[in-house]
């Protein structure tokens, strides 16, 4: 399937000049830094052709929201204390 404006998950998500993303809700996910804007493939676009390259956001394993403490792991833990 070819990712399209209608089938792509970064509808699901908008992004302001000052380079905060939001969801649907309005709700800010998270920051990305304004001179890095022009790197950042942000609906409805599906790609970028430029000499900077592209970045592309998925937010299929991320833990925003009300999620957010489902990113701590006891495993990472007990790895970082040795």
């Amino acid at each position: 399937m070819v990712a399209s404006p209608a089938n792509c998950p970064s509808n699901l998500w908008t992004l302001d000049t000052t380079g905060w993303i939001f969801n649907l809700h309005g709700d800010r996910l998270f920051w990305w830094p304004p001179e890095l804007l022009h790197t950042l493939n942000a609906p409805p676009c599906i790609l970028i052709i430029g000499k900077y390259g592209q970045v592309n956001l998925e937010f299929d394993l991320s833990c925003l929201g009300s999620n957010w403490a489902n990113c701590y792991s006891e495993e990472a833990e007990e790895i970082s204390d040795n």
